[in-house]
């Protein structure tokens, strides 16, 4: 009598698990297949493509990339917006879900959104179908054709692997009491070169062979101190080949910044002129309004705006008094 009891028990377990699979093949997909449904509680978003990748953790109630700089809000709540509210266009059939799978594996771009340390959502984003009605995605054992109901073309548009896409895009932000020490260097006129060293009861200032100045105006050491706030980057160059901007970086040496705070973190400018005509990019003729620029070790180059960095771009003599 109890064997009994445990088959029949075994016997609707199976019915289930086969009524459960058989639901699950045979199920109508829909758009919340695809969906985030709880964006508040992702604290980390990995975005990996090939051999490159990005972070975005969130600590607090900030977003940082790479665990470094802020991350543009505005770009992580387009993400979520979207992904919390994709539209599906078809789902994929079964004749061609092999072939699309593989195209995944070789080419997509994958993201794996955590609670803590737990994963909530992993996705294989495609690129745009044939007839550009939508974008390829694979979410957990979900496959479709998805796409934003108009807001944006192509959903790869929206994310990257690039840390700068992400990224706020202000380079330097050092109030003046929060500096430690700034090294200027003016590789077109070496001798306008100087460092400033901010002891704890008073500044120094030393010419580009190390020799202390006595005959500084204070107030302008303390303006130009004022200056290292909120400068940004305008963009990221995506015209240039790798061997133009090799190029550039060996010969078009303009400026070099390096800012070390109080607490020894430092953020290292190099400044590089930037050519008028990109189509003859070893020309001697460089633009007047726009400047390019790399920061510590990224690998992109950045172009600024001349405006906006002219402030930090003084020369030694500006500091003398007269």
């Amino acid at each position: 009598m109890h064997s009994g009891k445990i088959l029949a028990a075994l016997l609707i377990v199976l019915i289930s698990l086969a009524g459960y699979y058989t639901y699950r093949q045979n199920r109508v997909l829909e758009s919340t297949d695809f969906s985030i449904k709880n964006s508040k509680e992702i604290t980390e978003i990995h975005f990996e493509l090939g051999e490159e990748s990005v972070v975005l953790q969130k600590k607090d109630t900030v977003w940082l990339v790479n665990n470094a700089f802020p991350a543009n809000r505005n770009l992580i709540k387009r993400f979520f917006k979207v992904f919390a509210n994709l539209n599906l266009v078809a789902p994929v059939s079964k004749i061609r879900e092999d072939s699309i799978k593989r195209l995944l594996d070789n080419s997509a771009l994958k993201i794996t959104l955590y609670k803590k340390s737990s994963v909530q959502y992993e996705y294989l984003l495609g690129g745009l179908n044939s007839s550009k009605t939508g974008n390829y995605l694979l979410c957990n054992e979900h496959l479709g054709l998805l796409n934003s109901l108009g807001l944006y073309k192509n959903l790869r548009n929206i994310v990257s692997v690039n840390s700068l896409f992400w990224r706020n895009k202000i380079i330097l932000n050092k109030p003046a009491n929060e500096i430690k020490s700034i090294r200027f260097k003016n590789f077109q006129k070496p001798e306008q070169s100087f460092l400033i060293d901010i002891g704890k009861s008073k500044f120094q200032i030393f010419d580009y062979k190390d020799n202390m100045i006595e005959n500084y105006d204070t107030n302008l050491l303390q303006r130009y101190l004022s200056y290292f706030q909120n400068i940004s980057f305008k963009e990221i160059e995506s015209k240039l080949k790798e061997n133009q901007i090799n190029y550039i970086l060996k010969n078009n040496k303009a400026y070099s910044i390096e800012l070390i705070d109080k607490e020894n973190i430092s953020y290292h400018l190099n400044l590089y002129f930037k050519p008028q005509n990109l189509d003859n990019f070893k020309s001697k003729q460089y633009d007047l309004n726009l400047i390019y620029g790399k920061l510590n070790n990224e690998k992109y180059l950045l172009i600024l705006e001349y405006y906006e960095i002219d402030p930090i771009l003084k020369e030694l003599s500006w500091f003398l008094l007269k």
